[in-house]
């Protein structure tokens, strides 16, 4: 038994950082109480817990690590749109909004763009700037 705030909050946070994807209902629930702490790790527990659904897409995608900026993030969006098509394009708009680092519209463009490049389904295409 943890009874010190800052201890719990420690052990809370390392715990749902650690705690594979998806997440079990006993870490949710430990989560849950992490979150529900009146310490400043607690809006690192909410973070943690918001990033479940991005870490499960990168697990299906087999990506070790998420890199969510720059040449190196982009790269990783493209490798799950090739990777999972039509899937792979709704796994990214999902991966974008929890990070908000792409708008909807970049996320289509991307798409576009690799349907084009790859010569894939043109009227996948055309559906998605109509």
């Amino acid at each position: 038994f943890i009874s010190s705030t800052e201890e719990k909050a420690c052990v809370v946070l390392e715990a749902v950082k650690q705690a594979p994807v998806p997440w079990s209902q006993t870490v949710m629930d430990i989560c849950q109480v992490g979150c529900d702490l009146d310490h400043s790790a607690a809006v690192e527990i909410k973070e943690q817990r918001s990033l479940v659904s991005v870490k499960t897409i990168l697990r299906k995608y087999e990506c070790k690590s998420l890199v969510s900026h720059g040449r190196d993030g982009d790269r990783m969006l493209q490798y799950i749109i090739l990777k999972g098509g039509e899937q792979g394009y709704q796994d990214v708009l999902e991966i974008c909004k929890v990070l908000g680092t792409k708008s909807e519209v970049e996320v289509k463009k991307l798409y576009i763009d690799i349907l084009i490049r790859n010569s894939q389904d043109s009227q996948i295409a055309i559906r998605l700037i109509q």
